[in-house]
């Protein structure tokens, strides 16, 4: 007779476990190698398993039992939906099959049997029913707050912003105000462009085609357009055509002289010199090169940065303060690369615009992952 569970499964393994559970019981052997205790249903397996296989041993176990935190609940946390369930594949896959939809506004540690999504509306819905049948404690707050949504959907004609007919539905007369006073002409290429920009939840999009169509279609913010599919003047003329100026130019950080003349000569025929600005230099290595710096003088783009400004160049990596502290602020942004996170030029493009372009072959996975922004 073994002296415990632990001695008799250790020979069970030598011996020849059946294949029927064969994956289990070494896996709980080599846990138990490993000076991990067993929990309380292991145990229990284990126990069958050897007595069902002629084993005898005494019931007790070598390290004390193991307690799991069993907890399965929904509740919320901080403005966010807070998910806490032990490890369970067929948890996982309902999980992910909800993360997949939401992917920008999830997070969990690796290794955490916690989960959170940040509150809203769609995942909050998807959450519920994907989980509501299985045996989860749900928390009063998160389905009053699922039943608000229910409500809210039932009722779309009462709640939900929406732009239609040349008709604003459920805006403020402040925000109405404001987007008459930002476009010239309301329009519904320009409404749909900017529904993120705005809030507006329900509006059909128009017909059109090419690099509009391309740029209204984006689901967020960012948005990559390739220099070998489109011409620099072509996406600036665009961008007018939907009153996205003024424009803010980041250009890369190793090249940042060749793209402010590939940019400026794209819109130099578009835009006038004195209604642009570069707001950075380089430093003068030769007394008789002909760099950056004279031509910005040569070309007049020293100008100052007021409300005449049309496009503005900055080089990725810094936000110059004078940016920060004027109340010029973009409708669309141009970025040369995406190859350096730069905490402090993605946080400006977060929260400035609604309108990021990366003009680069490459965009970094962190940004397509939305990573960028995760927070919106």
């Amino acid at each position: 007779m073994f002296k415990n569970v632990e001695d008799a499964l250790e020979q069970f393994v030598i011996d020849g476990v059946p294949s029927s559970c064969i994956h289990i019981i070494t896996s709980i052997n080599k846990q138990c190698l490993r000076s991990i205790a067993l929990t309380d249903r292991q145990f229990t397996l284990v126990s069958e398993k050897l007595t069902e296989s002629g084993y005898e041993f005494l019931p007790v176990t070598r390290l004390p039992l193991r307690e799991i935190d069993r907890s399965k609940y929904i509740k919320i946390v901080d403005n966010y939906i807070k998910i806490r369930f032990p490890f369970s594949k067929k948890l996982i896959v309902a999980l992910e099959s909800v993360a997949n939809k939401h992917r920008r506004i999830y997070k969990s540690e690796s290794g955490s049997h916690e989960h959170f999504f940040k509150l809203r509306e769609l995942p909050a819905l998807d959450i519920y029913n994907e989980f509501k049948d299985r045996n989860f404690e749900i928390d009063q707050q998160f389905i009053d707050y699922v039943e608000e949504v229910k409500k809210i959907q039932s009722q779309e004609d009462k709640f939900v912003t929406a732009y239609k007919d040349d008709t604003f539905y459920n805006l403020s007369d402040n925000a109405v105000k404001h987007i008459k006073e930002e476009l010239t002409e309301i329009t519904q290429e320009k409404m749909y462009d900017r529904r993120l920009r705005y809030g507006i939840s329900k509006i059909d999009k128009p017909d059109v085609y090419g690099l509009v169509e391309t740029i209204l279609d984006r689901p967020m913010p960012l948005i990559q357009i390739s220099p070998n599919t489109t011409r620099l003047d072509d996406l600036v003329t665009t961008l007018m055509q939907l009153e996205r100026l003024p424009l803010l130019v980041i250009t890369s950080q190793h090249s940042a002289q060749s793209d402010l003349y590939d940019c400026h000569k794209a819109t130099k025929n578009l835009i006038a010199n004195d209604k642009q600005i570069c707001l950075f230099r380089v430093e003068n290595n030769s007394d008789d090169d002909y760099n950056m710096n004279n031509y910005i003088k040569d070309e007049n783009l020293n100008n100052w940065l007021d409300e005449k400004i049309e496009i503005a160049y900055i080089k990725y990596g810094s936000i110059p303060k004078l940016l920060l502290k004027t109340n010029w602020k973009p409708k669309a942004i141009i970025s040369f690369s995406s190859s350096v996170y730069n905490t402090e030029t993605i946080t400006y493009m977060k929260n400035v615009c609604d309108l990021n372009v990366i003009y680069d072959d490459f965009v970094r996975s962190s940004f397509l992952e939305g990573r960028m922004y995760g927070s919106m």
